[in-house]
């Protein structure tokens, strides 16, 4: 199932989109997070980033990358608050 169908089923509370969805993109979004966040803030923010997905997903309505969409999600938009303890600036996160 392509993204843009995975997205859909999550906007209809379906657990295992979310699930999928997840295991396709949890992996990118910690990459990039360990480049901004210590450590040990990784896994939380990668779990609310996929929280705001689930949460969400009604409000995407296409002509965008899924994988833009989750990066700009609720949940990602909180990683800027863990962030904020002296850690790297955002700007290292696409290089």
């Amino acid at each position: 199932m392509d993204d843009e169908t995975l997205l859909a089923a999550v906007a209809v509370g379906d657990d295992r989109a979310l699930r999928a969805l997840f295991e396709r993109h949890a992996p990118w979004v910690a990459g990039r997070l360990r480049r901004v966040l210590a450590a040990s803030a990784v896994e939380d923010v990668v779990q609310e980033t996929f929280i705001a997905v689930w949460r969400g997903a009604g409000g995407y309505h296409g002509g965008g990358a899924v994988d833009a969409w989750i990066w700009a999600s609720p949940g990602g938009r909180r990683r800027s608050g863990h962030a904020s303890t002296g850690g790297p600036t955002w700007s290292g996160v696409w290089s």
